[in-house]
This record gives structure tokens, C-alpha cells and sequence, in this order.
């Protein structure tokens, strides 16, 4: 793949999944500021409430839909056919993601979440081929630290992933004298603020 196809590729299912990511969250939102003003007014009323758990489920079963297409594709075409560290680091990383954008609307689904770590763990794997400041190995490890505090809830994990990362950079960097690019600084903006 070249860097114009996984740019396609990836385009394609973020703003799909994109788009169901932010209804979801804005429904839950929603939500919950409607039953805070039906519990201060004492309304009974729970037609809106049966509208909105609906309307919730069938935006879920869409966005679960995209992601079983997404492994599907990646898992059966595309990762076979990679013969480089770079495409399988990207692939491996896009189904952490995709699961772990599962997992924040199906929180008790453990084998999502297995499954999550486990592509993620198989783009590490890969990554450890990659120049250790390339955009997808630190992208990767910002997201898996993403993936510990936020699904796992394992703080304590996310957080070293991402000293270690943020250390790692820093070495590189003084090693090779070279200057941070523009990517580089905004994951490293992004590790620093996860700590």
C-alpha cells in the first residue's frame, strides 16, 4: 500500500465511524441531561426514553457493522497481501483502533476488548521494525495508551506506556540531533497531557 491508499483506506471508514462516534456520545449526553431535568420536574414520562434507546441501538449496530467489515477486509485481504513493517503497523493499529471505538459503546464486551489489545499488540510487533520516531509507531503507542486508561481502565499502564514513548522520543531526538516535525510534536503534546 502506498501512503495515498492507506490515506483512502483509512478516510473511508473514519468518517463513517467518525460520524456514529460523535450521535452516540451526543445521545448519551442527551440522555443524561434529560432524565436530570425529568428527575428535578418528577415527570414519569419514559416514551422519550424508549425513542432514544432505540435510535441508540440501531446507530450501534451500524457502527458495529463497519467494524466487522474493517476486520474483515484487513484480516482476510489486506494483511496477507503486506510485505512491509510499515502497512502491517498501520493495518494492525486501524483494527486496535476500530475495537476500541467498539468497546466505548459495548463496555462490558471482554473479547472486544481482548481482541482490541491483541491488534494492537501484533502493530507493536511491527513497529518494533520501524524508525523508532516514525508517525505510525508513536501514533500507535499514544493509542494504546488511549486503549489502557480508557477501556481497560488500567491507569497505571497508559501511563508508563507513555512516559516510556515520551522517553524514547527524547533519546532519539538528542542521539540524532534532528529536529521534531510537526506530527511528532502534536503526539508528543498528546502523551504529555495523557499523563
Amino acid at each position: 500500500m502506498t501512503d495515498d491508499d492507506r490515506d483512502m483506506f483509512s478516510r473511508s471508514f473514519k468518517n463513517y465511524i467518525s460520524e456514529r462516534r460523535e450521535l452516540l456520545r451526543n445521545m448519551e449526553e442527551a440522555d443524561f441531561a434529560e432524565e436530570e431535568a425529568l428527575n428535578f420536574f418528577g415527570s414519569e414520562d419514559q416514551q422519550w426514553r424508549t425513542y432514544v434507546e432505540s435510535y441508540q441501538n440501531d446507530v450501534k449496530a451500524e457502527l458495529f457493522h463497519c467494524v466487522e467489515q474493517l476486520i474483515e477486509v484487513v484480516t482476510e485481504k489486506l494483511v496477507p497481501a503486506c510485505e512491509n513493517a510499515e502497512n502491517k503497523t498501520f493495518l494492525y493499529k486501524m483494527l486496535g483502533d476500530y475495537l476500541r471505538y467498539r468497546c466505548e459503546f459495548d463496555k462490558n464486551n471482554k473479547t472486544q476488548m481482548d481482541l482490541s489489545e491483541k491488534y494492537y499488540g501484533e502493530a507493536t510487533k511491527s513497529a518494533a521494525e520501524l524508525d523508532p520516531l516514525h508517525q505510525y509507531r508513536l501514533g500507535l503507542y499514544l493509542n494504546f495508551s488511549v486503549f489502557y486508561w480508557e477501556i481497560r481502565g488500567e491507569k497505571e499502564k497508559a501511563m508508563n506506556m507513555a512516559e516510556e514513548t515520551i522517553d524514547m522520543m527524547n533519546g532519539q531526538l538528542a542521539q540524532s540531533g534532528s529536529d521534531i516535525d510537526e506530527s511528532q510534536k502534536q503526539i508528543k503534546r498528546l502523551l504529555e497531557e495523557n499523563l
